[in-house]
C-alpha cells in the first residue's frame, strides 16, 4: 500500500515525482527522498509498489490463515509430504505415495508438535490414504470436507504444503482445466498452474475463501514442462472417506 504522501510503504520521507501504472493495483514510482533517508544519497529512485486503491485482504480473510493450522507435515521412512486434518480424533487425508509402505508415519503440526500415527487405509484407485494420530484424541480441529461443485476453469486456487521441506508454504494459481477420467488419470482430475513441488503431495487445494476444493496429488516434470499440476476432486475424497466410515475406520 502507499502512505499518506502517495509513496510506497518504506519510502515515507519521499516526494513522488512520477508514477506509471503497471496493472490495476501495481505501479512504478519515481521518488525523491526528503532529507536523509537511511544511507541513500541525494537523487531520485525508481521503486515498484502497490497503488493506494489496491485491494488488501485482512489476514483473517486470507485462505492461508484460514487453513494453515489444519495442514500437517507427514514423515514416513525417508519421505515427507503434506496432509490435512479431517476429524476431531486426528484423522488425516494424504496420498498413498506420501506414506508409502510405512504403517507408522509421524505427524507434525503447524504449532511444532510431533505425534505418532498409523496408516489406516490406502486406495491406489482414488490415490488417497487415511492416517490416524495414535492414540486418537478429540482435540483436533478438522478442515471441512464436503461435496462441492468442481471449481471453474480460470478461478483462483491456493496450495499449502511443504515443497522440498519448506514448511507451510502457500502458492497461488488458477484452475487450468478439468480433465476427464482416462485423459490423465483413471478418475476425473483438476489441472492447475499453482506451483507444486516434491513435499506438496497430499495437501489441500483451496479456493479464494479458504474452502477445500481438491487434494494435491502430482505434477508433470521434465524439460520444457512448467506449471502443470494435478489435484483430486472433492467427489473422490468424499467417496473415499465415506467408504472408511462404512468400514468403521
Amino acid at each position: 500500500m502507499t502512505n499518506d504522501n502517495g509513496a510506497p510503504n518504506g519510502w515515507d520521507n519521499c516526494t513522488v515525482i512520477d508514477r506509471r501504472d503497471l496493472a490495476e493495483d501495481l505501479a512504478v514510482f519515481r521518488v525523491k527522498p526528503d532529507g536523509d533517508l537511511f544511507d541513500f544519497r541525494a537523487g531520485q529512485y525508481t521503486v515498484i509498489g502497490l497503488r493506494a486503491s489496491a485491494p488488501r485482504l485482512e489476514s483473517s480473510d486470507h485462505p492461508y490463515y484460514k487453513a494453515r493450522t489444519h495442514v500437517v507435515r507427514l514423515r514416513a521412512g525417508d519421505g515427507m509430504g503434506t496432509g490435512f486434518v479431517v476429524s476431531e480424533s486426528g484423522q488425516i487425508v494424504t496420498n498413498p505415495h506420501v506414506v508409502g509402505n510405512d504403517d507408522a508415519p509421524s505427524v507434525e503440526t503447524y504449532e511444532g508438535e510431533t505425534f505418532a500415527a498409523k496408516t489406516l487405509r490406502r486406495s491406489s484407485e482414488a490415490d488417497l490414504a487415511l492416517v490416524q494420530v495414535d492414540p486418537p484424541s478429540g482435540e483436533w480441529v478438522p478442515m471441512r470436507v464436503e461435496l462441492v461443485a468442481l471449481p471453474e476453469v480460470g478461478s483462483d486456487v491456493y496450495v499449502i504444503g511443504h515443497p522440498v521441506g519448506l514448511g507451510w508454504t502457500i502458492t497461488r494459481g488458477i484452475v487450468s482445466a478439468v480433465r476427464r477420467a482416462g485423459e490423465v488419470a483413471p478418475t476425473q482430475i483438476i489441472q492447475t498452474d499453482a506451483a507444486i513441488s516434491p513435499g506438496n503431495s497430499g495437501g489441500p487445494l483451496l479456493d479464494r475463501h479458504g474452502h477445500l476444493v481438491d487434494v494435491v496429488v502430482s505434477k508433470l516434470a521434465g524439460p520444457g514442462i512448467e506449471s502443470v499440476g494435478f489435484a483430486i476432486p472433492m467427489s473422490e475424497t468424499a467417496a473415499f472417506m465415506a467408504q472408511g466410515e462404512r468400514a468403521g475406520s
